[in-house]
């Protein structure tokens, strides 16, 4: 089982900062993530689907493929959850011109500081560069 320092997705007191797969994940913290998500079952069921919990926020969301599906489901989920969501583009950004995650990062970080990251990849992985600068 991975410890807090080999497992990118924890902080150095053990919680959850990135969730990127449950792989090696605690039961304790596998057990929070389902209650929180019972938690929000019962919003599609509502009026208004939004909750208040990422107002004032931004999630930036970048794709490595060019699927809509993913990228669509990503931002619904921040938008009910009330964060403004940026959807990064690889394609068409400055990744394509062989530019790194960092190089992208630096202007986008301008317009206000991500609380989420998620990267999906099929067919392939993120440049050489990219792990270590983007953790």
């Amino acid at each position: 089982m991975p410890t807090v320092q080999n497992n990118p997705q924890l902080n150095a007191n053990g919680e959850l900062q990135h969730l990127l797969s449950i792989e090696g994940l605690p039961r304790e913290i596998l057990e929070q993530i389902l209650v929180t998500a019972e938690s929000f079952a019962g919003v599609t069921e509502r009026e208004v689907k939004k909750v208040p919990l990422l107002r004032g926020k931004s999630v930036f969301n970048l794709f490595f493929e060019p699927r809509r599906a993913p990228r669509t489901t990503f931002e619904i989920a921040a938008k009910r959850l009330s964060a403004d969501v940026i959807n990064l583009n690889v394609a068409v950004s400055s990744q394509s011109k062989g530019e790194s995650l960092l190089d992208r990062r630096q202007p986008v970080g301008n317009a206000g500081r991500p609380v989420r990251r998620a990267a999906r990849l099929f067919g392939g992985a993120l440049p050489d560069r990219a792990p270590r600068q983007a953790a």
